[in-house]
């Protein structure tokens, strides 16, 4: 199974990494006088007049310095907040069953790979009110969507508020977003169960005209 594909059926949720970078010291002085920066490089000998080879960092400096910036780093990986709408396709499609799975297959490499550096995994997708943003009728030309351009683009307004919930700690009434571990997973996927039964029972209209779009494509 491939981190980017759940299965070879054509679910893709795009991930997005965001890094925020720590500051960490990487280069030594070429002078023989300047002290050692942060403890990280160590000087390197200043050359005879002989034109003798200065002497190469060690080893045990390189990986200090390595170290030092994987602490310092963090990176969250997203999924993506696709449109409702893209969440039925994979029910009526019978892939939502592939579409869990490779959920769970993201959280066990996150978790594995959290001893080694600071990384997390953020949840946004399912069934919010801004992800259930009521798309225009046919025909309709002038209603504008406040969150979305179309299912698979977002509009800057609503990733602003994703990075907001993940960086700056904030919360609203909705709990937007969730990190997502091996400790809650299976209930996520739950209540993403739970709440797709409820749209499907509150937007019949919807759901009919998405299965009617699955079974023109299916002729062609």
């Amino acid at each position: 199974m491939q981190l980017g594909s759940p299965t070879q059926a054509s679910i893709r949720n795009r991930t997005i990494s965001a890094c925020h970078d720590g500051r960490a010291i990487s280069r030594c002085s070429a002078s023989a006088t300047r002290k050692m920066r942060e403890g990280i490089c160590a000087a390197p000998r200043a050359s005879s007049r002989r034109g003798k080879d200065r002497r190469r960092p060690s080893t045990r400096s390189t990986t200090s310095s390595r170290s030092h910036a994987r602490a310092a780093s963090r990176c969250a990986l997203v999924l993506y907040p696709y449109h409702v709408h893209t969440l039925m396709l994979f029910q009526l499609t019978g892939l939502w069953p592939a579409y869990e799975d490779w959920k769970r297959e993201l959280v066990r490499r996150v978790d594995a790979a959290r001893g080694t550096m600071d990384v997390e995994l953020w949840d946004f997708t399912g069934f919010s009110p801004y992800t259930a943003e009521q798309v225009p009728r046919p025909g309709d030309t002038r209603t504008e969507l406040q969150w979305y351009w179309e299912a698979g683009h977002f509009k800057k307004s609503l990733g602003d508020l994703l990075l907001a919930n993940m960086f700056e700690g904030r919360n609203n009434s909705q709990q937007w977003g969730r990190r997502l571990t091996g400790r809650n997973v299976d209930e996520q996927l739950r209540e993403q169960r739970a709440a797709r039964s409820e749209y499907e029972n509150s937007h019949p209209n919807d759901v009919a005209d998405l299965a009617t779009l699955i079974e023109v494509a299916s002729r062609r």
